[in-house]
């Protein structure tokens, strides 16, 4: 049985620990730019954590050279304001003991929340940032993030034409026998394939092999 006297000095310990100084530490952008995140924001990021645990970083920031600071701004803001949310991995393994789950049904794209559909609206396909974002959250390993970039983008081409998709995120295409795809521009491309044939020999000229492109 616990004495008062324990019981006390379980509390004191987990007073102490709540109110410990966060470790805080420095990361910086590929445009040289510095930021000053605590463990809260750490946590949230696999790729910064492996980092400062593999290193003794000190004063010395982490250098994360695939995102630049335009980007890793908004993306440390998203994790503060996220770093006391309740981590989902029980709800996820609870959902992988159901027998009854597909496991091919596609995953809910409309449960984003408020402050994170305000947060990505920022970004924005003409400009290029919300993939930037969304590739930047896959590099620094922020699942909740890359998560709600995902949906988004998701969201975005749902009940839309093939046309349409291609003309929301500017993808250029040639139908079959127009553009690129023209015997024309085909033979065009084709003529500027050098080969190493004697211009003396005769015969056909050997074909490109694709295999080599």
């Amino acid at each position: 049985m616990a004495t008062t006297t324990d019981v006390n000095a379980s509390t004191n310990a987990t007073n102490a620990a709540e109110n410990a100084p966060s470790r805080i530490i420095k990361i910086k952008s590929n445009d040289d730019q510095i930021f000053e995140i605590d463990q809260g924001v750490v946590e949230q990021s696999s790729t910064i954590k492996t980092l400062a645990e593999l290193v003794d970083v000190g004063d010395v920031p982490i250098p994360l050279p695939n995102v630049k600071a335009s980007i890793l701004g908004p993306i440390v803001e998203y994790c503060n304001h996220h770093k006391n949310d309740q981590t989902p991995e029980s709800a996820e393994e609870e959902e992988d003991d159901d027998p009854n789950k597909d496991i091919y049904e596609p995953k809910r794209s409309d449960d984003i929340s408020e402050w994170d559909q305000n947060f990505i609206k920022q970004f924005t396909v003409s400009e290029g940032t919300l993939f930037d974002v969304i590739m930047a959250a896959n590099y620094l390993g922020i699942k909740t993030l890359l998560a709600v970039g995902c949906k988004t983008i998701a969201n975005m081409v749902r009940g839309k034409s093939s046309t349409e998709v291609r003309e929301l995120f500017h993808i250029s295409y040639d139908p079959p026998g127009e553009g690129i795809n023209a015997p024309e521009a085909i033979e065009a491309q084709a003529g500027t394939v050098p080969t190493t044939q004697n211009s003396d020999a005769t015969g056909p000229s050997p074909q490109p092999d694709p295999m080599n492109h």
